[in-house]
């Protein structure tokens, strides 16, 4: 059997997914628990590349999401925390521009 990894909350998808479980189709798929006590699935990998997509949907500019996801709320909190650095240095090299130019103004 194959591995299904359902990643979405969204109530549609648990319902398709009982539907199909329901006509045979998820026989024999195991719970993730199952597969990493098992072996079959390493935890540290996996863990390891969510950790990348996060970081990756962290530094886009734009984030189209749920905020249902938790992958997507910690993007998201990730990218606001990113912007604010970027504001905050952008408003400190404005200050020190600012102050560069009023001590050549200044200057003889």
């Amino acid at each position: 059997g194959g591995i299904v990894w359902l990643t979405r909350s969204d109530e549609e998808v648990r319902r398709k997914w009982q539907t199909l479980r329901r006509r045979g189709g998820g026989a024999g798929v195991r719970q993730i628990e199952q597969l990493l006590s098992g072996g079959s699935v390493d935890g540290h990998e996996d863990a390891t590349s969510v950790m990348v997509d996060l970081l990756l949907l962290a530094s886009c500019d734009v984030l189209i999401g749920k905020f249902s996801s938790n992958i997507d709320r910690l993007a998201y909190s990730l990218m606001a925390v990113r912007r604010g650095r970027e504001h905050r240095r952008e408003q400190a090299e404005g200050v020190a521009a600012e102050a560069e130019a009023a001590s050549q103004r200044a200057s003889p």
